[in-house]
């Protein structure tokens, strides 16, 4: 699908949409990179208090393998995982 068939299947299916925190490479659909800032502001976005965004980011999760989310940060692949489960959190997948 590209982009005018994934905005109505957004739209019907009640995705969000997160193109605005994706960084799309060339070409239509591509392979999708998340840029450090984007999966930064998404997790802000989790919790307003620093200490417990802090704490999250340094717990091992079940779903990360038992790995922490920082552990994420560091390669295009990892945080696109990253950002798949804060989005999950975010928008009640994971309930």
């Amino acid at each position: 699908m590209c982009a005018d068939n994934v905005s109505m299947a957004q739209h019907f299916l009640h995705i969000p949409d997160v193109s605005a925190v994706i960084q799309h490479d060339s070409g239509c659909c591509m392979a999708k990179q998340v840029t450090l800032e984007a999966l930064e502001a998404e997790i802000a976005d989790l919790t307003d208090d620093p200490v417990l965004r802090e704490e999250w980011l340094n717990t091992n999760v079940p779903i990360l393998g038992s790995k922490t989310p920082q552990s994420y940060f560091n390669t295009p692949s990892d945080r696109a995982r990253l950002m798949q489960v804060v989005l999950e959190m975010k928008f009640g997948e994971m309930a």
